[in-house]
Parts: C-alpha cells; sequence; structure tokens
C-alpha cells in the first residue's frame, strides 16, 4: 500500500500526514485565539515542542511568527482543512 501511495503523490504516507497536520494547524493559527499547544494537540501533535519545531521546519517561521503574520488579512488565501 505504501508503495501505491508513494506512486501517487510522490512521497511516504507519514510526510503527506504531517502536511495535512501543519495545513491544518495553519488555518487554526490564522482564523482562531486559541492557544499554541491546543492548535498543536488539535492538529495530531503531541506535544508543543514537537510541533513548533515541525512547524518550523515546514514553514520556515515559527508558530507564534505565522499567527501575527497572517491573523486576520482577509486577502491571504488558506487552502481548506482537510
Amino acid at each position: 500500500m505504501e508503495l501505491k501511495f508513494r506512486a501517487c503523490l510522490g512521497h511516504p504516507p507519514a510526510v503527506e500526514l504531517r502536511r495535512i497536520r501543519i495545513e491544518r494547524a495553519k488555518r487554526m493559527l490564522s482564523e482562531t485565539d486559541l492557544p499554541v499547544l491546543k492548535v498543536a494537540l488539535l492538529s495530531g501533535f503531541n506535544s508543543r515542542q514537537v510541533f513548533s519545531t515541525l512547524f518550523h521546519e515546514e514553514t520556515g517561521i515559527t508558530p507564534v511568527d505565522y499567527r501575527n503574520e497572517f491573523r486576520g488579512d482577509p486577502h491571504r488565501q488558506q487552502p481548506p482543512i482537510p
């Protein structure tokens, strides 16, 4: 099954799951006032530390910086939460 997944998307399921979780977190950070820990947990991460590290690796900025940059800007397009 993993080989079929890789053939379709070009990466393993774990990478896709992480991408989806980060996208969900980005949406929550920009649209809610939930604490970062709550965003991390609701996005499927087990701790704020792990979430913050992976978020930074994926986006180049911290979750707090992302929230400050994207909060409330109606002109920024965000993908739908999967």
